[in-house]
């Protein structure tokens, strides 16, 4: 055996722990990889102990950081989490905790994550949420993909690819605040194309079977399907084209509200106690404006007769009201 395999198998995950929320899941999609491996006695204790090892000796820096540093790597994920009771108000309003309101709040996560592989767009601030995550062939194709690898769960490949898209997509975005987010759920993008590369590969299949059942054939099958696989393939390509370089150029983009407000903070932070007078989805703690302008720069303000008085420190007041609170202000 090439053992030199397990040692960058180890060196992936922990290299992932550096990166993004996202890469940081990989470990975790590892583990029911490797514990059916073990069962089905395509590894042994050894090697997963050659893969941990290796795993350790690049991840020791980084975990020694968070060991003296616990904060760092509590705060990130506290900010992230629908568990966060402020990530629960802005999300579904003041009325709901995570108590009283979990089913309600967990079967909407999982819902608004599953939307993304339906033509939702992705409400991350890099993106148009109007603009579909993946366009109508490649969502149809990877759902007919999905209902081929469930049929045959029991295979490894299958299982690999199962556990990949269900547990990238729990903890990349059901447990993760407002979804669907595209960039937390880029480790089960992949699945998206490969589930799809199934269903295609199943009717190429299935196709060139019953093709070879025909008797006296004088033409390949290959010269038939063809010219219809290169017409596919150029309107795809021209939907594509169209999302990425006609539409999403043009768009008004909503998504670019929080990066005005995270500026606008920037511009009066040194001169003025700032609020936001904003709705739901937009607050003080939200990802971009903090990534943007620091933490704790503005406040939220839900209401208009919760502004407080002005302070006796030659500072003014600013207050930044959405587009949804216009007419309130």
């Amino acid at each position: 055996r090439n053992y030199s395999i397990l040692v960058f198998i180890g060196i992936t995950a922990s290299l992932a722990q550096y990166m993004y929320h996202a890469s940081r899941l990989i470990p975790i999609l590892m583990i029911p990889i490797l514990v059916l491996f073990y069962f089905r006695r395509k590894i042994n204790i050894l090697e997963i102990g050659l893969i941990v090892i290796s795993a350790l000796i690049v991840i020791s820096p980084l975990g020694l950081h968070y060991i003296q540093n616990p904060t760092d790597l509590v705060r990130r994920m506290d900010t992230v989490s629908i568990f966060n009771q402020d990530n629960i108000r802005n999300n579904y309003g003041d009325d709901i905790n995570l108590a009283e309101g979990f089913m309600k709040i967990f079967i909407t996560q999982i819902r608004k994550n599953l939307e993304f592989f339906l033509q939702t767009g992705d409400i991350s601030s890099f993106y148009d949420a109007r603009l579909p995550g993946f366009d109508f062939i490649t969502a149809l194709l990877f759902w007919l993909g999905l209902g081929v690898i469930f049929s045959n769960y029991k295979q490894i490949p299958e299982f690999i690819f199962i556990s990949w898209f269900v547990l990238g997509l729990f903890f990349g975005g059901v447990i993760t605040n407002n979804p669907p987010y595209g960039a937390r759920l880029v480790t089960v993008t992949s699945t998206v194309y490969i589930f799809g590369g199934v269903f295609t590969q199943q009717l190429w299949i299935f196709i060139k079977n019953n093709y070879e059942k025909i008797p006296k054939k004088h033409i390949a099958l290959d010269t038939i399907t063809a010219p219809a696989f290169f017409l596919f393939a150029i309107f795809v390509f021209a939907v594509n084209y169209n999302y990425y370089f006609v539409l999403y150029p043009t768009s008004n983009n909503n998504n670019l509200l929080p990066i005005n407000i995270a500026q606008e903070v920037l511009e009066e932070e040194l001169t003025n106690h700032i609020y936001l007078f904003g709705e739901g989805n937009i607050y003080d703690n939200h990802g971009t404006i903090r990534f943007i302008a620091g933490e704790d720069k503005i406040s939220d303000l839900k209401k208009l007769e919760d502004l407080p008085t002005q302070k006796n420190d030659e500072r003014g007041i600013v207050i930044l009201a959405t587009p949804a609170k216009f007419q309130d202000f």
